[in-house]
């Protein structure tokens, strides 16, 4: 995966919380968005984001 400061990613081998750690950061990348490829990228950190907090969550209960 390509990110915004342009190097890849295996966001598969990264544990749960290094996932967080990074989808925050790259939101923060592209806040406020100044396109449209960056609303919708916006959008899809948020999105990855809460699955990765509800996954999180569901597995310290």
């Amino acid at each position: 995966m390509e990110t915004a400061h342009n190097h890849t990613v295996d966001i598969l081998a990264l544990s749960v919380s290094e996932r967080v750690r990074y989808y925050k950061r790259e939101l923060d990348l592209v806040t406020p968005p100044k396109s449209f490829r960056e609303q919708l990228l916006s959008n899809v950190y948020r999105c990855l984001l809460e699955q990765c907090e509800n996954h999180q969550h569901t597995a310290a209960v």
